[in-house]
């Protein structure tokens, strides 16, 4: 994904569109060890891709994303209603 935001880039969707791949057996087995070995989840990477992702379509050098996290119990009063 190396697109130089320079050129002018741009992607325009008309329609969502889904597409899905799935990994498993060996390659799932091998990259979970190459991730390993370099310290690095396979949520990182996937993180890692959303926002590579983002970058290159919007043309932006800085992506920002929230992730929800839940069951966690943490004991602040009130930490439920914190934003």
């Amino acid at each position: 994904l190396q697109v130089p935001l320079s050129q002018g880039f741009s992607h325009k969707t008309e329609a969502a569109e889904k597409e899905e791949k799935k990994l498993g057996g060996m390659t799932y087995r091998a990259l979970k060890s190459s991730l390993g070995e370099m310290g690095i989840t396979l949520n990182t990477l996937m993180q890692y891709c959303w926002h590579r992702c983002l970058h290159v379509f919007s043309g932006s050098p800085q992506t920002v994303v929230g992730t929800i996290v839940t069951m966690r119990n943490l004991p602040i009063q009130g930490i439920e209603n914190s934003i």
